[in-house]
């Protein structure tokens, strides 16, 4: 049941990449139907974790209700700028200039292109403290 979720929502974040328009000049994607798949996916890595744990870690960590989409360019400039520094492209032509980035209740960000697909189909959420430090990615 698990693999069939995680094919339905690649399929969803696949086809929604192709729709969203990715010259726009705002940095924050915003697709309202790609948006609840995204947070759902994000909340998904929360599932049966140890929040104290994370959290002493120095780890982000929210429920599903403290996910949010963010909607502030400068918020979602710096959320670009550390994706772009994370896959190696900072500086390059093939910096993207915006993604959907999510707050995580405060305690950190999760940064997510539809249109960059891990090997498995499937867009990578990077995760990062609230200074921009990664912290995981999830494929």
């Amino acid at each position: 049941m698990k693999s069939l979720r995680r094919i339905v929502l690649a399929a969803c974040l696949s086809a929604g990449g192709a729709s969203v328009g990715y010259g726009q000049s705002s940095p924050c994607l915003a697709d309202s139907d790609i948006v609840i798949a995204l947070r759902t996916r994000v909340s998904s890595i929360y599932s049966g974790t140890d929040s104290a744990k994370r959290v002493a870690a120095g780890q982000p960590w929210a429920r599903f209700t403290n996910i949010q989409v963010v909607s502030d360019s400068s918020t979602c400039a710096a959320g670009v700028a550390a994706f772009n520094q994370k896959i190696g492209v900072a500086g390059t032509p093939a910096a993207v200039t915006s993604a959907y980035v999510l707050t995580l209740g405060g305690t950190g960000y999760a940064v997510v292109r539809t249109d960059y697909l891990d090997p498995a189909g499937s867009a990578p959420v990077f995760v990062f403290r609230s200074n921009w430090q990664p912290v995981i990615v999830v494929h």
